[in-house]
């Protein structure tokens, strides 16, 4: 069964934001559920032993991994293509470092992940941004426009499913972006943690490193983190199978980027031998979030969306012209808190998280539509 509660002065970032203000947050993109019972059962049992000490990741999280991976895909893994990581972000940071060291410029689609392009400015990488476009109530990429940008040994960098926008690849799409990279010997870097969070059933999902073609010259990024609800225990991993490509990355990351967490690497354990049932629960659970929520904005004027595929957010472009002080301003003096698209490369959008309580989304939504009701007047 999937339960919410209040996250109420439980230090959690996304709550405390407004901790003084009749806000719903709706931003940041952790859900207001409570994770399965099988981890706070796990978790006692380690309380219990209350020792905390420097922790090895242990070789059958690995093993999980693999039997993951066979499982949903029928790719088959190496035990030593698995690096394990505290969080995605690091890798992304990791991935701008190797670019801008290299002098390999990055081609950015966007809107995108805000790390992906503050991790860019921040090592000062040379890149090129991309913009998506909508087709067919999807976010899709300007083939033609990345294949005039991606030069030899460049890096693409993506998010699959969309983050925001929600949009999984289709077989199409993800023959053009491997043709692509393998034509020009180019890079990529696949950021795949929603890809356990795919809403349509009938929509298949495969890792683009899968491909043989490009097998050596991609980095494969997934945790458990968004589906189980667990960010705040800092675990994840990359998957890179060229040794050339990982020994630069671990390289990078040595001395920086710290082990995961001893919590992170249990519940990551236990979300990979336990947790499809539990997972089959939430997605039935956002299905009917995600539904609710395109049915109300379906008959709200002058605004545009892509009703996700994937993810627990969606992503909302307001046809007015910008507030000066952007969406988020505006929206936040209605009650609602929301993620402002200028930091996802459209001011014009904003992304609206509805993995949460029924009784808060139904909030959220009357309290959206009377902040449209007044622009629109």
């Amino acid at each position: 069964m999937i339960n919410s509660q209040s996250r109420k002065n439980t230090f959690s970032k996304k709550w405390d934001k407004y901790s003084d203000k009749d806000i719903l947050p709706l931003w940041i993109a952790d859900m207001d559920l409570q994770s399965p019972k099988f981890l706070q059962d796990i978790f006692a049992k380690r309380i219990k032993h209350n020792t905390y000490g420097y922790t090895l990741t242990p070789a059958k999280l690995n093993h999980e991994v693999i039997k993951y991976y066979k499982k949903k895909q029928q790719w088959s893994i190496k035990n030593e293509w698995i690096i394990w990581l505290p969080n995605l972000v690091t890798a992304i940071y990791a991935v701008n470092k190797m670019a801008s060291d290299s002098s390999q410029s990055l081609v950015i689609p966007k809107p995108i992940y805000p790390p992906f392009t503050e991790s860019a400015k921040h090592y000062k990488a040379v890149f090129s941004f991309v913009s998506m476009v909508e087709e067919h109530g999807r976010l899709t990429y300007n083939f033609s426009k990345i294949s005039k940008l991606l030069k030899k040994d460049a890096w693409l960098m993506l998010a699959n499913p969309c983050n925001p926008g929600g949009s999984v690849l289709n077989l199409d799409e993800m023959e053009k972006i491997i043709s692509m990279v393998f034509k020009e010997k180019a890079f990529l870097l696949s950021d795949e943690i929603h890809s356990d969070l795919i809403l349509d059933q009938n929509i298949p999902f495969f890792s683009l490193g899968k491909d043989k073609r490009i097998i050596d010259r991609t980095i494969t990024l997934h945790s458990c983190a968004k589906t189980f609800n667990i960010p705040g225990l800092s675990c994840g991993f990359a998957i890179i199978p060229s040794k050339k490509l990982r020994t630069r990355f671990l390289n990078t990351i040595h001395g920086i980027v710290p082990d995961p967490s001893l919590f992170g690497i249990i519940a990551t354990l236990e979300c990979l031998k336990k947790g499809d049932s539990w997972r089959n629960e939430l997605l039935k659970y956002l299905r009917d979030n995600r539904d609710r929520v395109v049915n109300v904005l379906s008959k709200i004027s002058n605004i545009s969306f892509i009703a996700p595929e994937a993810t627990f957010l969606i992503w909302i472009k307001i046809l007015h012209p910008v507030p000066k002080k952007g969406w988020r301003s505006y929206f936040e003096e209605f009650g609602i808190g929301v993620s402002d698209g200028r930091d996802f490369g459209d001011p014009q959008s904003i992304r609206l998280n509805f993995g949460t309580s029924s009784s808060n989304l139904n909030k959220a939504l009357k309290r959206f539509s009377l902040a449209m009701e007044n622009i629109n007047g």
